[in-house]
């Protein structure tokens, strides 16, 4: 028997560092005080962003980060942990980890690792402050635009005041013609 639970969780620690392997975003939380019903939902929603949330055993966490080359992210693995697994949209994801927070107060992010860089909880705060990648993409598309925009109606402008010029130039000389 202990010969299968050993297979087994070096099985767990495979599957876990090759999940960590494979994507670039990290982050690790506690999840006390959490029941398993908000946990789903929390999973469910960042699914919809291409991300996993699994709940692990600590000794096969520290384990998987180790043989990940990623020892330093171990500090925060104690108590019931949680990992969020990404190569999503990572303001979209610290969003939704922060949102989470906000309405559990048993739920705790420690940190992560976004892009192979770690990060810390305050780190992770500031980014999910961030503008989402499509509302910054609209910003530059709108500062992008803004001086075609803007050189257009300098032109509009221009004709504008040479057809009122025009306009004001007939009045005159018919005024002149009537009374002349």
């Amino acid at each position: 028997m202990e010969k299968l639970a050993r297979s087994v969780k070096g099985y767990m620690r495979q599957e876990l560092a090759k999940s960590i392997k494979s994507r670039q975003n990290l982050v690790v939380t506690n999840i006390n005080k959490v029941s398993v019903t908000e946990l789903q939902k929390l999973r469910g929603s960042l699914k919809k962003m291409s991300s996993d949330y699994m709940v692990v055993k600590n000794s096969i966490a520290r384990l998987a980060l180790k043989d990940c080359g990623l020892e330093d992210l171990s500090v925060w693995i104690d108590g019931s942990v949680g990992l969020t697994f990404s190569s999503a949209d990572i303001v979209a994801i610290s969003k939704a980890l922060m949102d989470f927070k906000k309405a559990h107060e048993g739920f705790t992010i420690k940190g992560g690792m976004f892009d192979g860089k770690v990060v810390d909880f305050t780190g992770i705060e500031q980014i999910s402050k961030l503008p989402s990648r499509e509302a910054l993409l609209a910003m530059i598309v709108t500062t992008m635009k803004s001086p075609i925009t803007n050189f257009v109606f300098a032109l509009k402008n221009t004709t504008s005041k040479l057809v009122y010029c025009i306009n004001a130039i007939k009045a005159k000389k018919e005024g002149e013609v009537k009374n002349g």
